[in-house]
């Protein structure tokens, strides 16, 4: 995503992936998303995904292997 940012409910797969918790790159903690949260280049998250869905999971969040 952008620097500008991409809110978390544009890039949602319903049933191939959770985003549990997000930390913003100029925060120390990790807290809950909602789909109005905005992602920006340089935010950590925890996923939860089945494995098989790795791939496509990884794609979405452009990451490349």
């Amino acid at each position: 995503w952008e620097e500008t940012g991409t809110l978390l409910k544009e890039i949602a797969k319903p049933g191939l992936f959770v985003v549990l918790l997000v930390k913003k790159h100029n925060r120390e903690e990790y807290f809950i998303p909602s789909g109005d949260t905005e992602l920006v280049s340089n935010d950590k998250l925890v996923v939860l995904i089945h494995s098989e869905n790795l791939v496509s999971v990884l794609e979405t969040f452009g990451v490349t292997q």
